[in-house]
């Protein structure tokens, strides 16, 4: 059996990766990694321990060894409690940023199957900003949304491409490598906003895509990874504390399990979702126009949900 796994979930950011993750772990014909966002396809062939947060911080560091990605060993392994027989996959929304994962993937598995799903793009930049300010990562607060578009912020090299909120839903510049790469028929491109409007149908027609039955009650109301502002500071900081946090939690909850009790307590923790003016929306929808317009036409139908009028 290939270590690769039989599909991967490769973003976009900020649009119900996550979710997806742990709709098809609940089946019981899938393997999903225990880690959400191994990000393989790039720390297994890039440096990534440079990369710096937009507070300065070096985005990697103090993480467990264990929870970086970066050997073919440590990937293959994600997938040694795998059944026989089951659909292993992973959710890595970093992936469809970077045009190089493409081909990585297809050299370990050549018949990978791929989703994306696809958010209205204004709504990722913003709901990417809130997500880095509510993780103390983003040296902005959230009044000073304007700052956003001032791409000088962005210019570094070393910079963590999830900081650079802009850079996230430019769908025209990122879809491309990926549609040119994959055989059409291995690739699922989903609508966020569609989904979130009709989530049992919408998994159907995922389960259909997978090949995997679809008389499994699955819980599609769950919240995870949502964005907004902590109701608890103080929870919210342990929850980021990292090894504190694992230690604790490592002592009596695997760490598969672990990492759903802490997408499930930071989902209780996170308050009402922050809305965005009219203005900020307004310069977003100008800066993405062209975006829009690309994945419209690829998908051959104008996206009423996206559309303000």
């Amino acid at each position: 059996m290939s270590p690769a796994p039989e599909f991967i979930i490769a973003g976009s950011a900020k649009s119900g990766t996550t979710a997806l993750h742990f709709m098809l772990d609940q089946h019981p014909d899938v393997f999903m990694s225990p880690i959400k966002e191994t990000n393989f396809f790039i720390h297994g062939y890039e440096s990534t321990r440079h990369f710096i947060g937009l507070r300065g911080e070096r985005v990697l560091d103090g993480q467990d060894e264990s929870d970086i990605v970066d050997t073919h060993e440590k990937y293959a392994g994600l997938f040694d409690l795998a059944p026989d027989g089951v659909l292993r996959g992973e959710a890595s929304p970093w992936y469809l940023i970077n045009d190089n994962v493409p081909a990585r993937i297809l050299e370990h598995r050549a018949d990978t199957k791929i989703v994306i799903i696809l958010r209205d793009p204004a709504d990722v930049a913003f709901a990417n900003f809130v997500h880095l300010v509510r993780d103390r990562a983003e040296s902005l607060r959230l009044s000073q949304i304007d700052r956003v578009f001032d791409e000088h912020r962005y210019a570094s090299e070393e910079l963590y491409p999830f900081c650079d909120h802009l850079s996230l839903p430019r769908y025209g510049k990122h879809l491309p490598a990926w549609l040119t790469a994959f055989d059409p028929a291995n690739v699922h491109l989903m609508i966020y906003e569609e989904f979130k409007a009709d989530r049992r149908g919408h998994l159907r027609k995922l389960h259909a895509f997978l090949g995997l039955r679809d008389d499994i009650e699955i819980d599609v109301e769950r919240k995870v990874n949502v964005s907004g502002m902590p109701r608890s500071e103080t929870l919210q900081s342990f929850l980021q504390g990292g090894m504190l946090f694992k230690k604790m939690v490592g002592l009596v909850v695997p760490k598969k399990p672990r990492r759903k009790v802490r997408a499930i307590i930071e989902a209780m923790n996170t308050g009402s979702k922050v809305q965005m003016n009219a203005a900020t929306r307004a310069r977003f929808d100008a800066i993405y126009r062209d975006d829009v317009a690309y994945v419209e036409s690829l998908l051959e139908r104008p996206l009423k949900v996206w559309d303000r009028d």
